[in-house]
C-alpha cells in the first residue's frame, strides 16, 4: 500500500465576509483586532459583519481569487493522499479549499492559539480515526502561557482493513515565526526580538518531541510535518532528531540537486530570480525572504520527520518548486514538500494486530498508585466526615440537655 504525504503552508487562507465598506485597502485602523457593527439589512438581527485586522492594524481580506486558483493548482499537482496544511483560518475555509481540490473526503481542523486565527489542518483521502489537539500545553518557562503559538495536532489515519486500528499518525504543527514588525528599525531591538523568537521556537520543538515520544511506543508509525520556521540542523530543532523522539528527517540523505525538485513549468527551471547572485548553490530551500537592503535568504522551513521504522520510499522526498515569486501566480510564499510511504502486506498485518498507542501506554504501576491514592483520600474524607458527624451529634445532644434542664 503506497501513500504520498505532503505538507503545504497555504499563506493566509482566510475566509472573510466579502462586503463593501468605505475603507481603503491600506487604511490603518485604530482597533487592536476586531470590531463588530450591526447590519439591519442582514437576514437576522443577530448576524454581524466582522472586520479583521492584522497585528499592524491593516484590514485583512479573503485570499484573492487569483491567489486561491494558483494555490489549488499547486496542491492538485502534489497528488497527496494525506495533505497537511498550515495558515488556514477555519473549517469553512478548509472545506472550500477541499471542494476546489476534489477527492479529499476527510478533513480535520482544530482552532489554535494564533491571534491571527491561522490554524493547522489535515485533508485526507483515507478515513480519519481520531484527532487530538495539544494547544493547551503549558509553556514550561511560563506556566500561565501556552507553549504552542498555534497548535500541535495528531491525526490518526485509520487502517484500511481494521477500523479500530491506526495505520499512521500525522502530527502537524507551525512553530514560532521569525517575522518581526517592519516598523521596528533599531538593530539591537530586532536582534533581541529574534533571539526571543528562537528561544520560543526551541521550547515548542522540545515540547513536540516530548509529547510525540510519550504518545508512541517503539514500532509505531508516525510523521511530524509542518512549517518549523527554521532550517534543518538549527539549534531550535535539535530535539526532533535526538533524545526520546529521535525522528528522521526524510531529506537527510538527499543531494538537493535538481532531481529532488518537482519543477512546475515545462522548461524544468525555477522562477526567474531577481537577485541571481543570492540564489543558493543547492535546492535545499522552500522559502525565500526578500531583503531590500541585504541579500535574499533561502531556507527550508517546511519539514517532514518520520519515525525510525516508517516505510519511507528511498529517494521519494521531494520539493515542489514554484514558478513565480508573486503570490498571485504561486498562491503561497512557501514551496510544499512530500514523501512516499510503502506498507508491505506484512507491515499492514502487523499494524492491524498491534494494540493502539493509547493501550500500549497504560502504566499498571501508575494506575495502582493512583487508585491507592484515591482510596486513601476517600478514607481520609470519610474519617473526617464521621468525626464531624459525631461532633455534630454531641453538640445537638448537649443543646437538648441544656434546654431540658431549663424546662425543669
Amino acid at each position: 500500500m503506497r501513500l504520498r504525504v505532503a505538507t503545504f503552508n497555504l499563506n493566509n487562507l482566510f475566509d472573510r465576509f466579502n462586503f463593501h465598506a468605505q475603507i481603503p485597502d491600506k487604511t490603518v485602523l485604530t482597533m487592536n483586532h476586531r470590531c463588530r457593527a450591526g447590519a439591519d439589512d442582514l437576514e437576522s438581527p443577530y448576524q454581524r459583519v466582522s472586520i479583521e485586522t492584522s497585528p499592524m492594524g491593516q484590514l485583512i481580506k479573503p485570499k484573492p481569487d487569483a491567489d486561491f486558483t494558483a494555490l489549488v493548482a499547486r496542491a492538485k499537482r502534489l497528488n497527496a493522499d494525506i495533505l497537511a496544511v498550515q495558515e488556514v483560518e477555519n473549517l469553512a475555509a478548509l472545506r472550500e479549499f477541499a471542494a476546489a481540490l476534489g477527492g479529499y473526503r476527510y478533513l480535520a481542523l482544530v482552532e489554535g492559539n494564533d491571534n491571527r486565527m491561522i490554524d493547522v489542518a489535515i485533508l485526507s483521502k483515507l478515513p480519519i480515526r481520531r484527532v487530538s489537539s495539544h494547544r493547551w500545553t503549558p509553556d514550561p518557562a511560563n506556566p500561565g502561557r501556552y507553549v504552542f503559538s498555534r497548535d500541535l495536532v495528531a491525526t490518526e489515519i485509520a487502517h484500511p482493513t481494521v477500523a479500530n486500528r491506526t495505520l499512521v499518525t500525522v502530527w502537524n504543527t507551525h512553530l514560532k515565526s521569525k517575522f518581526l514588525d517592519p516598523r521596528i528599525s533599531d538593530p539591537d531591538e530586532r536582534q533581541e526580538l529574534q533571539a526571543q523568537n528562537s528561544v520560543r521556537r526551541t521550547r515548542q520543538a522540545d515540547a513536540a518531541a516530548e509529547i510525540i515520544a510519550a504518545h508512541h511506543s517503539p514500532g509505531d508509525h508516525y510523521l511530524l510535518v509542518g512549517d518549523m520556521n527554521d532550517h534543518p540542523g538549527s539549534e531550535p530543532l535539535q530535539a526532533l532528531t535526538r533524545g526520546s523522539a529521535a525522528m528522521v528527517d526524510v531529506f537527510a540523505d538527499a543531494s538537493f540537486d535538481d532531481a529532488v525538485v518537482d519543477f512546475e513549468n515545462v522548461a524544468g527551471v525555477g522562477p526567474k530570480i531577481r537577485n541571481q547572485e543570492d540564489l543558493p548553490s543547492d535546492q535545499n530551500w522552500t522559502s525565500r525572504l526578500s531583503n531590500a537592503r541585504a541579500a535574499d535568504t533561502y531556507e527550508r522551513l517546511d519539514h517532514i520527520y518520520a519515525s525510525p521504522n516508517l516505510p519511507v520510499v528511498d529517494g521519494s522526498a521531494r520539493i515542489q518548486r514554484r514558478t513565480h515569486w508573486t503570490r498571485k501566480r504561486s498562491g503561497s510564499d512557501h514551496d510544499p514538500v512530500m514523501v512516499e510511504l510503502n506498507f508491505t502486506a506484512e507491515q499492514l498485518a502487523e499494524t492491524a494486530a498491534a494494540p493502539s498507542s493509547a493501550t500500549q501506554m497504560i502504566d499498571t504501576a501508575a494506575i495502582q498508585e493512583l487508585v491507592a491514592n484515591q482510596a486513601q483520600t476517600a478514607r481520609t474524607l470519610l474519617s473526617e466526615s464521621v468525626t464531624n458527624a459525631s461532633r455534630l451529634v454531641d453538640e445537638v445532644t448537649e443543646r437538648f440537655r441544656s434546654r431540658s434542664k431549663k424546662a425543669d
